[in-house]
């Protein structure tokens, strides 16, 4: 998705809900410094994006957190933006029939989790 409509996304009201909601949630306070800060001064942070999943309301809380500002940019300048998308090996079936005869077919790229993440070296 582009950046722009992200942005876009970001400004809806549905997001605003489950921003506020992740914030209260984690006491108005950063999960990396463990500063307290305004609501302005906070951002909610996806831990990993998902290739099927289009708008940023639509991930589950499990995978949201609170950081400050200053934590938000240092964490994408360092690890940039991780995607999970779908092994591409075996097609998210965790295994290969083929490959029954080793490790029991367990996929060796996802080694069973169906799933990958990919680093997107990007900033936001």
């Amino acid at each position: 998705m582009p950046n722009n409509m992200y942005s876009s996304y970001l400004r809806c009201p549905e997001w605003s809900v489950l921003r506020l909601k992740i914030i209260a949630r984690d006491n108005q306070t950063c999960d990396s410094c463990k500063c307290k800060k305004s609501i302005r001064d906070l951002r909610v942070h996806h831990q990993c994006y998902y290739n099927d999943i289009e708008t940023p309301w639509q991930y589950e809380e499990k995978d949201l957190i609170t950081l400050c500002d200053e934590c938000h940019k240092a964490y994408h300048e360092k690890n940039g933006i991780w995607v999970v998308e779908v092994c591409d090996r075996c097609f998210g079936d965790r295994y290969i029939k083929e490959y029954e005869h080793i490790e029991k077919g367990i996929c060796f790229k996802c080694w069973g989790k169906g799933i990958v993440f990919k680093n997107k070296n990007i900033l936001c």
